[in-house]
């Protein structure tokens, strides 16, 4: 059986064939400085960790709606993928996605192509074109990302960085094929938080037309991802009953199949 740990080290490997290095004991879910929860105002990505310029995979990690770097990742704060990514060790250079990810911004097709240029143009300046490079995506941070590749691979301003990245890692991001309605009201209801009234912040009126707008929208960015996503190596984990059991969906291009993880 596959672990997370063992998985996310094989497709890494993958990706730096010349230098599989191995040698320090920082994991992932432990790589966060003590960053504000206010979000940068310098830009969408922050520099977490750099061992030293030998490295050759630069990792990015996207947080989901209405999550930020530290509650999404770091053992720290409890996070879910704590666990599972605890055991993980590899040599690359971590930048966190530290910026307001909204209903506002992934619902609306306009605001979603100028938040993933934006962010492409940020990693565009901020990466080392001549690494590798892998994403590593909660819940709806994964459509940002495969909308940020579609761009990328359709100007030609960012056609480096389309080739840089090698894959991506998506833990809990919905599918072309699923039930967006269903997906989307679990996510905005969980996320939303209570109104200082005690209300839902998300008032059951304006859910379903949210909603409505959110799986268009999120659909067409994922089946404009399916037309190149032959170019990436895409592992898309899903978690089961169990809080730390998870399983590679279907659509993962490496290693492929249903495969249950811990």
């Amino acid at each position: 059986m596959l672990t997370v740990a063992s998985l996310l080290t094989q497709f890494f490997l993958r990706h730096s064939p010349q230098n599989p290095s191995f040698g320090f004991s920082k994991t992932l879910s432990s790589l966060v400085l003590e960053m504000s929860e206010e979000y940068n105002k310098d830009g969408m990505l922050r520099l977490v960790w750099s061992k030293d310029a030998a490295v050759e995979t630069d990792v990015i990690a996207v947080h989901g709606l209405r999550g930020t770097y530290a509650n999404t990742w770091c053992k720290a704060r409890k996070s879910e993928f704590a666990a599972p990514l605890e055991q993980f060790t590899y040599q690359a250079r971590i930048f966190a996605f530290h910026n307001e990810i909204t209903e506002d911004i992934l619902f609306d097709k306009v605001n979603l192509e100028k938040v993933a240029t934006a962010l492409l143009q940020e990693v565009s300046e901020k990466v080392d074109k001549k690494r590798s490079l892998v994403f590593i995506c909660h819940n709806l941070g994964g459509i940002l990302v495969k909308e940020l590749l579609w761009i990328a691979n359709h100007d030609k301003n960012y056609l480096d960085i389309a080739l840089a990245t090698k894959g991506i890692v998506c833990f809990g991001t919905p599918v072309y094929s699923c039930d967006w309605n269903a997906v989307l009201s679990k996510l905005v209801l969980a996320t939303a938080g209570p109104r200082v009234d005690g209300h839902s912040m998300v008032e059951r009126l304006e859910l379903s037309g949210l909603l409505k707008r959110g799986a268009s929208t999120l659909k067409a960015a994922c089946g404009r991802y399916e037309m190149i996503e032959n170019q990436y190596k895409t592992v898309s984990l899903f978690e089961k009953a169990h809080p730390w059991h998870w399983y590679c969906g279907k659509t993962s291009r490496f290693p492929g199949g249903s495969n249950p993880i811990d």
